[in-house]
């Protein structure tokens, strides 16, 4: 029973990692039922494995230890994603920025050729108005003439970037102020390089 009920608790872990963007996965509870999930969860996944060393289960656990704990892991993850982010955008920072888009225009521009890999965002973009296309490019600025008539409507710009990031298969992160060159309150790590002209 107790290694059916591991497995099962690992093929949910594993279908919500395939649903998700999954950074961390914290297992708690008692030493052998952990160990067991651990040792079913897909090998693929392990690195992102935390083992908490806490029985939530018993009446002596502390539960705000363990939601203390359980932020210090989230926190060091953050701080290390941050810190790649930020490096990778350093690196692509320099006078051709050939793999980075600045700005809602040129991250636009990226999305509706589905070059953007990673949309960073420090400031929403609620000031700005972006059309939603009904197919490829998937998005347009608002005083774009062209594909006029797959143009289904037109909303706020966080909604649309969010439509367009998952229909582009990017993925969007939420960065501090500071993070983003020149001033930029949006950005995009491209696939492959864009031509600058």
């Amino acid at each position: 029973m107790a290694r059916r009920n591991a497995e099962e608790v690992a093929d949910l872990i594993r279908e919500m990692a395939h649903d998700n963007y999954v950074r961390l996965i914290v297992i708690s509870g008692d030493v052998k039922s952990r160990e067991m999930v651990r040792d079913y969860v897909h090998s693929s996944l392990q690195p992102l494995v935390a083992m908490l060393e806490a029985n939530t289960r018993t009446g002596g656990a502390d539960r705000n230890a363990v939601d203390a704990e359980i932020r210090k892991l989230v926190d060091t993850v953050t701080a290390t994603e941050l810190e790649t982010l930020s490096q990778r955008v350093a690196d692509n920072s320099g006078n051709s920025r050939a793999n980075l888009a600045l700005g809602i225009n040129e991250v636009v521009e990226a999305l509706q050729q589905a070059q953007a890999d990673t949309i960073l965002v420090s400031q929403y973009q609620d000031e700005h108005t972006l059309r939603a296309l009904s197919a490829e490019p998937w998005v347009a600025v608002e005083d774009d003439p062209n594909h006029a008539e797959l143009v289904i409507g037109q909303w706020p710009a966080p909604e649309v970037l969010l439509r367009a990031t998952a229909l582009t298969d990017a993925t969007i992160r939420y960065v501090p102020d500071g993070l983003l060159p020149n001033g930029v309150g949006i950005a995009a790590l491209l696939r492959w390089p864009r031509n600058n002209h």
